[in-house]
């Protein structure tokens, strides 16, 4: 589960990217679209489950983020 605060018309989104077993790593990208006009400040709390099909509570979690289409 990974909780974000941002605004509630462009909310960000968790994606997994990678998972090396060996290493004991997980790699998520939490991005955000402009949307179709601009966002409002309102900070809204929103909270995602990512599956990723096994536990990783004993990984390495590298968070990266991303702003924009690009």
């Amino acid at each position: 589960m990974i909780t974000t605060h941002g605004s509630g018309s462009c909310p960000w989104e968790p994606e997994l990217v990678e998972i090396n077993e060996e290493a004991r790593h997980a790699a998520i990208e939490i991005s955000v679209s402009n949307g179709d006009g601009p966002c409002t400040a309102d900070m809204s709390p929103r909270t995602f489950e990512v599956h990723a099909g096994r536990d990783l509570t004993s990984y390495t979690l590298e968070v990266t983020t991303r702003m924009g289409e690009n």
